[in-house]
């Protein structure tokens, strides 16, 4: 119907406005609507091999971002990007790092999220896929420097969302908010999500780990 054309564009919108990080929910999924439009959308594990396997070639510098993004849930723009080499602690020993006029305790092989949603901090375990792919860009690097950055790894905000369109698109995953199914960014978030509950962990938890 007409009503539910209108619906589906004005989700769409806050769809996009949640990938921007402008506001958190989407009031639309509020609505009674199509099964289709009411699920969460996330990468199926067939998906993310095709994915996986176009990033090569011209398109292997988003392949880090994507994997890192899928195993620790960063949000894009103020975690992921804001992420620097001093953030990470790959040693064997708790390492502290100052903030808000003290110091917080990060565990062996975790990261801190120093400025995620509303400023708050928060600590992210980094899994057997996520350190060595952080390590290897980490290395040699200053502490100051920001792990993914479009001098040293080609890597910003548009070239993500540029990668990740193309990745879709040669994957023959459907990409976007304006296409039933359609996938973006944030959606990488909810599989992190996803896949934490269908391993037993616990909602508490997840939440922890999403700030």
């Amino acid at each position: 119907s007409t009503v539910n054309r209108y619906v589906y564009l004005l989700s769409a919108i806050f769809s996009q406005a949640i990938e921007e990080e402008i506001v958190s929910q989407n009031p639309c999924a509020r609505i009674n609507d199509e099964p289709e439009k009411e699920r969460e959308r996330y990468l199926t594990t067939d998906e993310q091999d095709r994915m996986l396997k176009v990033m090569v070639g011209d398109l292997d510098y988003i392949r880090a971002p994507f994997e890192v993004s899928l195993h620790t849930g960063l949000r894009k723009n103020v975690e992921l990007l804001k992420l620097k080499v001093g953030h990470l602690n790959f040693t064997s020993r708790p390492m502290f790092f100052p903030i808000h006029g003290g110091n917080v305790e990060i565990p062996p092989n975790w990261l801190i999220v120093v400025s995620g949603k509303r400023g708050k901090y928060r600590l992210v375990p980094m899994n057997s896929v996520a350190r060595p792919i952080l390590y290897r860009i980490a290395a040699e690097r200053s502490p100051d420097a920001f792990v993914f950055d479009k001098d040293a790894n080609g890597i910003n905000e548009y070239w993500i969302d540029k990668g990740f369109e193309d990745a879709c698109n040669t994957a023959r995953v459907t990409f976007g908010t304006v296409k039933p199914g359609g996938i973006i960014w944030h959606d990488i978030r909810r599989t992190f999500a996803t896949r934490l509950r269908a391993h037993g962990v616990h909602e508490y938890d997840i939440q922890d780990l999403l700030g």
